[in-house]
């Protein structure tokens, strides 16, 4: 019996913490999804965060490819500005 109502209080606790937690990264990461003029994906993370333990570590994971898209992104643009900033001036 304990050992459900163990089971019981961090189940409790995970579904208040994991999607509270998602929400709060993805309210900072608000920037990113502007620039990528992109919305942010809500319901998605917050589903996949539903999923029992499991399920943060994939939102936290797919919010964490989401960040490092958008710094290759950011990369791409820079260089393709620099690219056309110093290209050969056409006769």
């Amino acid at each position: 019996m304990a050992v459900i109502k163990f089971i019981i209080h961090l189940l409790g606790w995970y579904y208040i913490t994991a999607p509270a937690l998602v929400a709060a990264i993805l309210l900072g990461m608000r920037g990113v999804y502007r620039r990528e003029k992109a919305p942010i994906p809500w319901r998605l993370y917050l589903y996949i965060s539903l999923i029992p333990i499991v399920g943060a570590f994939i939102s936290m994971l797919a919010i964490y490819f989401d960040f490092a898209r958008h710094v290759l992104n950011v990369e791409h643009e820079n260089y393709q500005r620099d690219k056309d900033n110093h290209a050969w001036p056409k006769l």
